[in-house]
């Protein structure tokens, strides 16, 4: 991973002088986004490139290269792999694709794989879209989505996903709504370096707290135990999501990356024994990165909800217990602390509503949340509001300060408005989204790995490596990584 993610010097092999081509966009952005490292073209033909002085081949750099880029069409990928390797390349992103997921490419990239043993250099890829590490500056991509980002959120989310393509959604998505990232890694067909690797190597890094995971295959059974296992010893949440749940879809992932997705029975009793979270969406996902990115954690399930519309409490309730928390009514005492200055129509049995009255006296707003957080039965808490924007800077800031005063987990529901209100939220890190549900569910989310977490305090080693790796035997074996481990284990014999 320090070849990957924290690389003294990146080449750049194919680099192109326009800068809007694939080829040329890695170049574009190392050189935009402020990487501190060396950064060489690598072009046969040009002696410089986008300004910076180009080598003609890999072998012909004096120095030692951490990383190299491979943006070349597929045809020329194994010449360029062989020079890397010749040269001590620690790591080799290939973005080309037209190996494994084609009906004939899977001797060409078994033959990638061999070149790279021999020399021990590692292989991202191919068919991948890179690698980002916000931390140290590192823009290993040609995503067009950096086009549309002036600036990188550096935050302590990392997304390690199968899927270039979709890890990209996430990550711009994220960061439209302010959420923060550590790294995005893009394992593609996964010739060599598999998902599993990258959790388990970023298990304990500082700038990581929760893992966001898209998988159309689990290529290597237990190097992806491995990755479970350490980031459960760490108390960072695995978020999955896990695609192959119909046959469309099984089609789709052999075509994509050449996965063959297994059994999914399978896949989530290992996930479940390891508290790992299986969602259905890219929504979820993001959701899912807020709540834990807080690094709040819920020590227990009772739930308060707070809210300026008793239909939006009613649902955020309904939700609550349906997710399997508990909306327990407030004693007398503390439906009187509530209800001080409130207009009789409000409820403050919980869930409580505050009434739209709070609008014009934001103070109101601010002693109800105060409650809400102090009160002694209450795990979590839950606010719901909406357009408000008149009043949203104080009703912000007293959200702001009432988080920053407990250690309770807080999830609010922002409705309308011209989304400045979640957007500050979120860049206080507090968790918001734009319905009620989804505000619960996360909650509900964190509750979960709460108790997952409680349930195995002191189990060092529960499940184990070996005892989850035995469910895999149920599984379809991985006929690209089955070659992968006998090509090293030739090379090295």
């Amino acid at each position: 991973m320090d070849f990957l993610l924290r690389p003294r010097s990146v080449a750049v092999v194919g680099a192109s002088i326009d800068p809007l081509k694939l080829s040329g966009r890695p170049l574009d952005y190392l050189k935009r986004f402020g990487y501190a490292g060396k950064i060489i073209p690598v072009n046969p033909n040009r002696d410089q490139v986008q300004g910076l002085p180009a080598v003609r081949t890999v072998s012909g750099i004096p120095e030692p290269v951490d990383l190299a880029l491979i943006a070349v069409p597929a045809a020329q990928v194994a010449g360029c792999v062989q020079d890397c390797a010749e040269a001590g390349v620690g790591v080799a992103a290939i973005f080309a694709a037209g190996f494994d997921e084609t009906e004939s490419g899977g001797v060409a990239q078994d033959e990638l794989v061999s070149i790279a043993a021999r020399s021990g250099m590692r292989l991202l890829g191919p068919n991948c879209l890179g690698a980002l590490s916000l931390p140290n500056g590192l823009t290993a991509t040609f995503t067009s989505a950096l086009d549309e980002l002036d600036e990188l959120r550096l935050g302590n989310v990392a997304v390690v996903t199968q899927s270039g393509a979709f890890g990209t959604f996430v990550f711009s998505a994220g960061q439209r709504e302010g959420l923060g990232f550590s790294h995005v890694v893009n394992t593609g067909n996964e010739a060599d370096l598999t998902a599993g690797e990258v959790v388990e190597a970023l298990a304990d890094d500082p700038a990581t707290d929760v893992f966001l995971v898209y998988l159309e295959q689990i290529r290597n059974g237990r190097a992806f135990v491995r990755g479970l296992q350490a980031a459960r010893r760490a108390g960072k949440p695995v978020v999955v999501v896990k695609i192959g749940t119909s046959e469309a879809g099984r089609r789709a992932a052999r075509w994509h990356t050449g996965a063959r997705t297994g059994e999914d029975s399978v896949i989530d009793d290992v996930l479940r024994q390891f508290g790992a979270i299986r969602v259905d969406s890219m929504e979820d996902l993001l959701d899912a990165a807020k709540i834990f990115g807080s690094k709040r954690r819920a020590l227990g399930n009772r739930a308060t909800v707070l809210s300026i519309s008793g239909g939006s409490a009613a649902l955020m309730a309904d939700r609550a217990v349906a997710e399997g928390l508990r909306v327990d009514p407030w004693d007398d005492e503390w439906q009187d602390r509530a209800g001080a200055g409130l207009p009789s129509y409000a409820s403050t049995r919980n869930p409580v509503d505050l009434t739209a009255e709070v609008i014009a006296n934001p103070d109101l707003f601010a002693r109800g949340v105060d409650i809400a957080v102090a009160h002694p039965d209450t795990d979590v808490v839950a606010v719901g509001l909406g357009n408000a924007d008149s009043g949203a800077a104080k009703i912000v800031e007293a959200l702001i300060a009432a988080s920053e005063r407990t250690a309770k987990p807080i999830a609010v529901s922002w409705v309308g408005g011209n989304g400045w209100a979640r957007k500050a939220l979120t860049e206080a890190g507090v968790p918001v989204y734009g319905d009620p549900a989804r505000a619960v569910k996360a909650l509900s989310m964190l509750v979960g790995y709460g108790q997952f977490q409680e349930s195995t305090a002191g189990s060092d080693e529960l499940p184990g490596i070996d005892l989850a790796c035995a469910q895999w035997n149920t599984l379809p074996p991985s006929t690209a990584q089955c070659r992968v481990h006998a090509i090293r284990h030739s090379t090295q014999s």
